[in-house]
């Protein structure tokens, strides 16, 4: 029988949700327990794949569950106000990447982090990939003479298939 520590909650339903689930099922000490999306037929799907509860508003599942973690999988023009709220109810947060918009908003996430004590991990997860760590150490060989300006392109379709409207 799997021994619990920690009850985590998702708030957002889109594609990343899942893999976010996926880990979560993997971990002995962690517990999914709910996801939240304004979209109640997703929530309800992703709910019953995984058998945790589904909600329509994030802080009701917060205020029912009292989850200690919390995965938000939102558009990134809610993160600011979503992280806000949950570390001021006490959950520690995954802030899917980008953290926010504006510097402005990363700024007022970090005071509310640290006002509630929680921890917040923001899932910038591409720097470990081989070729942007490759990147990096050619950068700093200084091999290319001063950068002005450097222009990303990926060979790859990153998440193309499930990416909703909103993503730039």
């Amino acid at each position: 029988m799997r021994q619990t520590n920690y009850k985590a909650a998702i708030v957002g339903a889109g594609a990343i949700s899942s893999l976010h689930l996926q880990a979560i099922e993997a971990i002995d000490e962690i517990e999914a327990v709910a996801i939240a999306d304004i979209d109640g037929e997703r929530a309800k799907q992703a709910s019953s794949m995984h058998r945790i509860q589904a909600y329509t508003d994030y802080r009701q599942m917060i205020e029912t569950e009292k989850p200690d973690i919390v995965a938000i999988t939102l558009p990134h023009y809610l993160h600011q106000e979503a992280a806000i709220w949950c570390a001021r109810s006490g959950c520690h947060i995954l802030l899917e990447k980008p953290m926010a918009i504006h510097a402005h908003e990363c700024d007022e996430i970090m005071s509310a982090v640290y006002q509630s004590q929680v921890k917040l991990l923001v899932g910038h997860t591409q720097h470990y990939f081989a070729e942007n760590r490759k990147a990096k150490e050619i950068i700093r060989s200084g091999q290319l003479g001063k950068l002005v300006m450097i222009n990303d392109v990926r060979h790859v379709d990153y998440y193309a298939e499930t990416r909703p409207n909103w993503f730039f």
